[in-house]
């Protein structure tokens, strides 16, 4: 599901924690990844197969729902150990290390040495989503989160992973040298 994005073992794992559940973890008061104060978040509506939708969110009425703030919540209660414990969390950061498919920010950051990247993206017509923390070199951590609605999203997921990474690491390592 993560590795290669696979909407078959999505729809397998929504259905065994419960469609409902999701939603209302979703909306719970300890994650907040769906909150009406900042328009919404994260929502899982409709089986990631044919079908249609069991719950629709209630701000938008969707069936499926990110937004770049939400998401990015999301990878900093991971990154502090908020999430889950942190046996699950080195679970999860392995599942999210080693993306097979490479485009988008792993494409962008290939060039990078030294760094991890643990992310998950994902394409929807031409919806392109991207989603990461980012260690690099001297303990320098990033998330990046970004959304795209068109056809070349990809694209420009890619160059925004590789401006960023470029923007965020050298800025950091020229006023570390500076002090």
């Amino acid at each position: 599901m993560i590795r290669n994005s696979s909407n078959k073992d999505a729809t397998l794992m929504l259905n065994r924690i419960g469609k409902h559940r999701v939603n209302e973890i979703l909306q719970s008061n300890r994650f907040r990844l769906h909150d009406p104060l900042v328009n919404g978040g994260l929502w899982v509506g409709k089986e990631y197969t044919t079908g249609t939708a069991f719950d629709r969110g209630p701000l938008h009425n969707i069936s499926h729902g990110a937004t770049a703030t939400q998401t990015a919540r999301f990878y900093y209660l991971l990154a502090t150990d908020q999430l889950v414990g942190p046996r699950a969390t080195r679970f999860m950061k392995g599942m999210l290390s080693k993306p097979e498919i490479e485009h988008k920010f792993v494409k962008g950051l290939a060039d990078r040495e030294n760094i991890k990247i643990f992310r998950k993206s994902g394409t929807w017509r031409i919806w392109h989503a991207d989603n990461a923390i980012v260690e690099a070199d001297g303990g320098r951590r990033y998330i990046l989160t970004a959304l795209a609605k068109d056809p070349d999203g990809g694209q420009w997921l890619s160059r925004i992973a590789s401006s960023m990474h470029e923007l965020i690491v050298t800025t950091k390592l020229a006023a570390a040298t500076r002090h």
